[in-house]
């Protein structure tokens, strides 16, 4: 049992010194421990394709690689459209569409802008065949079958609100991209 430290500054010389030294080794080194952890923990930063990958191989099974086209688009979607937020205050984009949105709010500039932006960049992955966003009153539907090269795409279905909490965005408060991605019945008929 480790003794506390008003024990080990009664006990004799050699006990308490020994026991002192112990106590700074035992706490030097859970201390180094936590550093090397933090440190571990900052020092390799994981990627969203590397998290694709390791996730692979920690299940056991191999990702759709449309699954993993819809996620890379979804990511580089969030980019394009936090590129936009970063310099709207330059290019007068805040305020008002004067447009209502699906869900009867008004649409702000920044919401028609990030919406655009999404819906083409998920009709170029080439992997979805259905769009439902807050910002259309109505479905999008996806016509892969125009281009020869894509024989079985349009297998996914994805949900979107493409920049939520634009209305706060003049506010300086976090915003982001919710969405959901389904796997489709039938890529000709979504429905």
């Amino acid at each position: 049992m480790t003794k506390g430290l008003t024990e080990i500054l009664h006990d004799d010389h050699i006990a308490s010194s020994v026991t002192a030294s112990a106590a700074v080794a035992h706490c030097s080194s859970t201390a180094s421990q936590r550093r090397a952890e933090s440190t571990m923990m900052i020092a390799k930063p994981k990627t969203f394709s590397k998290f694709l990958l390791e996730s692979e191989d920690a299940s056991g099974s191999k990702c759709a690689e449309g699954i993993k086209t819809v996620l890379k688009h979804v990511a580089l979607s969030a980019k394009i459209i936090a590129n936009v937020v970063q310099r709207a205050g330059l290019h007068g984009l805040y305020g008002e569409e004067g447009l209502a949105n699906s869900s009867g709010e008004q649409q702000q500039k920044l919401d028609v802008i990030a919406n655009e932006i999404f819906i083409d960049t998920m009709k170029d992955s080439g992997s979805i065949s259905l769009m439902i966003s807050e910002e259309n009153s109505e479905a999008i539907f996806v016509d892969t079958a125009s281009d020869e090269a894509t024989i079985d795409k349009g297998e996914y279905a994805i949900v979107f609100d493409p920049l939520d909490g634009s209305s706060n965005i003049e506010c300086q408060v976090a915003v982001g991209t919710i969405f959901g991605i389904y796997r489709v019945k039938n890529a000709q008929d979504p429905w």
